[in-house]
């Protein structure tokens, strides 16, 4: 009985100990410099992260279109940016054989990303449908 006492006693001083840890009280504040200069902190710009998964790069000149049926790795549910530039002021519709497909008009003053996902492994067919060319392959894994 004398041990169990002790122990209870020991714990109710360990209780009394750290219930002192957790006061109310602020801490000291930290020493300012005496002589510091004025900062002015330029505000925060809202950063934006997109993950563009793989870029594909397709250049309308006016010889035509490149690449021409290269084929490139995509993973599979991961976004494909198809990055078309049109220096060559073609028309043109961008066929991407996706489920369902997804179809871009190229005009001649297309500067613009596409964004497509492959949802399931195999070859996805990128054509030009006017120029009557396949671009790329994407082969999702």
């Amino acid at each position: 009985m004398t041990r169990t006492l002790t122990i209870a006693a020991a714990t109710a001083a360990c209780l009394a100990v750290l219930a002192g840890c957790g006061s109310d009280e602020e801490p000291p504040p930290s020493a300012a410099p005496t002589s510091a200069a004025p900062t002015t902190a330029a505000p925060e710009a809202p950063v934006e992260e997109v993950d563009e998964g793989v870029v594909v790069e397709i250049t309308y000149t006016a010889d035509g279109v490149s690449p021409r049926g290269d084929r490139v790795d995509v993973v599979v549910g991961e976004p494909v940016t198809l990055r078309v530039t049109n220096p060559g002021g073609l028309t043109d519709e961008l066929h991407v054989h996706t489920e369902p497909d997804a179809s871009f008009a190229i005009t001649p003053t297309t500067d613009e990303d596409f964004v497509v996902t492959v949802d399931r492994p195999g070859q996805v067919a990128v054509e030009s449908h006017d120029l009557g060319v396949t671009i790329v392959q994407l082969v999702a894994r």
